[in-house]
């Protein structure tokens, strides 16, 4: 579970210099997590649950909001989530419904990342690292996406477009269902609003 944690906010994260110097960051060096510097990405959830989410970035991915609405039915009882994950810097913050608490996250393996001269090659590392192989690609909103798939974990499918993820499949037991886009708005006008951490939050650091 953690893995596959780790898999999605790292794409939502901001790449950090390894621990030899950690007070700078690869946002410092006008890194490009993302193809476009702003924009926001709308999609769609179907399978074995349904809902819709909502991804939102400035400086190409380096700031970093990801919101889901999930439901979920199984045996008669449904499981409604709404979750939020925030990646500033070297940390995410995430958290679901309305909840008081929350998780911080970050991971000292993003420092490494560094090493790699280019995005794809740090995507690729970041991927395979965590059980990741590549299997072709996918055409998804007329942009050409890597698919990597999982043996293990939620997370079984994903496939980006140069590092922005397009599409996830997740299976549970009992339950597959995909987070797939549906549209993209390229270099929009974003409010730094999403990029605020809630003061009605307490962050717990994992």
């Amino acid at each position: 579970m953690k893995s596959n944690l780790f898999i999605i906010a790292t794409l939502s994260l901001v790449f950090t210099l390894s621990a030899q110097d950690k007070t700078k960051k690869v946002s410092d060096k006008h890194f490009k997590k993302y193809p476009i510097e702003k924009g926001y990405v709308t999609y769609s959830i179907t399978g074995d649950a349904t809902g819709d989410a909502i991804r939102t970035f400035i400086d190409f991915g380096n700031k970093d909001c990801f919101v889901s609405n999930i439901e979920i039915v199984k045996y008669g009882t449904v499981d409604r989530t709404n979750t939020t994950v925030l990646s500033l810097g070297d940390y995410s913050y995430s958290m679901k419904n309305d909840a008081v608490e929350g998780k911080k996250m970050r991971d000292s393996r993003l420092g490494d990342l560094l090493k790699y001269k280019t995005t794809r090659e740090s995507i690729d590392a970041v991927m395979t690292a965590d059980g990741g192989m590549k299997a072709g690609t996918k055409e998804i909103l007329a942009k050409k996406c890597t698919k990597w798939v999982f043996e293990k974990g939620i997370t079984r499918e994903i496939y980006e477009w140069n590092g922005l993820i397009l599409q996830v499949v997740k299976e549970l037991p009992g339950i597959k269902y995909q987070i797939v886009a549906n549209k993209i708005f390229e270099n929009s006008e974003i409010s730094d609003d999403f990029f605020k951490i809630s003061d009605s939050v307490k962050f717990i650091e994992y």
